[in-house]
């Protein structure tokens, strides 16, 4: 979740629920 985030994109904004879980699956495939 926000880990993953804050350390492959801290660009991206935390509250961009749509982004997060975007790069989060794309992180995870």
């Amino acid at each position: 979740d926000g880990k993953i985030i804050d350390r492959f994109a801290p660009d991206i904004p935390a509250d961009d629920a749509r982004l997060r879980a975007a790069v989060d699956a794309a992180l995870a495939a």
